[in-house]
């Protein structure tokens, strides 16, 4: 059969309160960050299929249509440079100085699946939520925790997460993370990841000096 899908979506963000705009960048300061997000899944199999001989007449396939929106909360402490002093530079690095010394992230997210033109009329409709909170210590240590709410997949548990980050000054960094995953079957799955990031080139056009760390 014919199918068609069509996936749009938008992504608003807004940064209310950023005290770093008023004062120096290496005195630090706090942002705030308001983030809401919108996504709409359009999967259309509709065109009138023939099912092997002799089984009957050809049937309609569903639609299938997913609405998610999601919001999250964002306040970032960068705390002064200390680049000036002896060993300064790379004890921002380690302190969080490319980046803010405590960052917390709360989210949540709503996800609506039907079948069929009309969500009103739909003969499946099912809801899924999630929410989380995510906290950076330092740049070097995240901790994760969230919820699973989905009812009809059997699957209202917890979820949690840890990352480890190792800095190369301004260059790069070595990152692993943790995740643990609740689903109907198996009811739970580990998720490991080891990356490496590389920026060479960070030298020569990335930002420098206390500015380019604070951001």
């Amino acid at each position: 059969p014919k199918s068609s899908t069509y996936d749009d979506g938008w992504l608003l963000r807004l940064a209310p309160i950023d005290s770093r705009r008023r004062s120096s960048p290496s005195g630090g300061g706090v942002r705030v960050e308001c983030s809401y997000a919108h996504a709409f899944l359009d999967a259309d199999a509709s065109e009138r299929t023939a099912l092997p001989p002799f089984v009957g007449e050809p049937v309609t396939q569903s639609l299938w249509r997913m609405r998610r929106d999601g919001g999250a909360l964002r306040v970032a402490w960068f705390g002064p440079a200390r680049g000036d002093a002896p060993g300064g530079a790379w004890a921002d690095v380690f302190r969080g100085g490319i980046g803010p010394r405590v960052d917390l992230t709360l989210a949540c997210d709503h996800e609506r699946v039907w079948l069929g033109h009309d969500e009103r009329t739909a003969t499946t409709n099912y809801v899924v939520s999630h929410y989380g909170a995510e906290a950076t210590v330092v740049r070097a240590l995240t901790v994760r925790f969230g919820y699973v709410d989905d009812p009809d997949g059997g699957i209202t548990n917890p979820t949690w997460g840890l990352g480890l980050c190792l800095p190369a000054g301004r260059h790069g960094e070595v990152r692993y993370d943790f995740a643990s995953w609740p689903q109907s079957y198996p009811r739970r799955v580990f998720r490991h990841q080891l990356a490496l990031r590389i920026d060479p080139l960070s030298r020569w056009f990335g930002l420098g000096g206390a500015e380019g760390e604070q951001r």
